[in-house]
C-alpha cells in the first residue's frame, strides 16, 4: 500500500507548518527585541513577515510604524487565514483516505465572516 503524502514545499501543508509556528509563538511566547532597520540601515522583516506577507489582509488599525508582528499580522486576516488554512489542510488529508471529513455537516458554521 502506497503512502500518501503532502508536497512540504506549497499549500496546505506549508501554510499549516506556518499556523503553528505563529501559534507557538503566540502559546509559548518568548520576549524578543524587534528592530525596524539593521546596523547598515536596510529593512530587516520579522520571522512571520517572510513568511505569512501576502497571505492575508493586514490588521487595518495599524499605521505605517506598526511592526508586521505582532500588530499588522494580528487581525480578522490572520485570523480568517487561519481558519481558512486549517480547513483546506484536513479536508486534503481526508481526501487522501478518500474520506469525508468529520467536520463535513457543518461547514457553513466554520465561516468567519
Amino acid at each position: 500500500m502506497g503512502k500518501l503524502t503532502f508536497d512540504q514545499g506549497i499549500s496546505p501543508f506549508q501554510d499549516s507548518q506556518y499556523l503553528t509556528r505563529l501559534r507557538n509563538a503566540l502559546i509559548h511566547y518568548v520576549p524578543e527585541w524587534i528592530t525596524n532597520f539593521s546596523e547598515i540601515n536596510e529593512v530587516e522583516l520579522h520571522k512571520f513577515e517572510g513568511m505569512l506577507k501576502g497571505k492575508f489582509n493586514l490588521n487595518p488599525i495599524t499605521g505605517a510604524g506598526n511592526p508586521f508582528y505582532p500588530d499588522k499580522c494580528l487581525g480578522h486576516g490572520c485570523a480568517e487565514w487561519a481558519v481558512k488554512s486549517s480547513i483546506k489542510f484536513v479536508d486534503e488529508f481526508f481526501e487522501k483516505l478518500s474520506t469525508t471529513p468529520i467536520f463535513d455537516h457543518m461547514i457553513e458554521q466554520l465561516k468567519t465572516k
